[in-house]
């Protein structure tokens, strides 16, 4: 509040009003150890440190199922690949061998149909 701001006096930091009394501030800062203000019988800070820690190591053990996860998923991926066969380098190989194939037969037949025209065109 402004009027606290104004006047520091207004705060009650000891219990008696002589200069440097901080009894106060001491004990309000004493609860953070006194185990009769923390859960189960544990001091305050003693409990917030072990959440920390608690919260810590599930968040690294679920890093690590995570990373597992992945490096598994890899794993089967290439698995799969390696048992299905297909490589892609050499179905494009054989895809082109095909084509010039396709190409060879074309030129065949229209070198046949020519001279099928050629010899129709001498006998008649």
């Amino acid at each position: 509040r402004e009027a606290v701001r104004q006047n520091a006096d207004l705060l009650a930091v000891g219990q008696t009003r002589s200069a440097g009394d901080n009894s106060n501030l001491l004990a309000m800062g004493g609860v953070r150890q006194d185990s009769s203000f923390g859960i189960a019988g544990v001091p305050l800070d003693d409990f917030y440190q072990s959440m920390v820690s608690d919260v810590a190591v599930q968040v690294r053990q679920v890093g690590s199922l995570a990373e597992n996860q992945t490096i598994l998923q890899r794993s089967l991926e290439n698995r799969r690949d390696s048992i299905s066969g297909v490589n892609i380098d050499e179905e494009v190989g054989l895809l082109i061998q095909q084509q010039q194939a396709y190409q060879a037969a074309a030129r065949l037949v229209s070198t046949a149909r020519e001279l099928m025209n050629e010899l129709m065109e001498v006998v008649g």
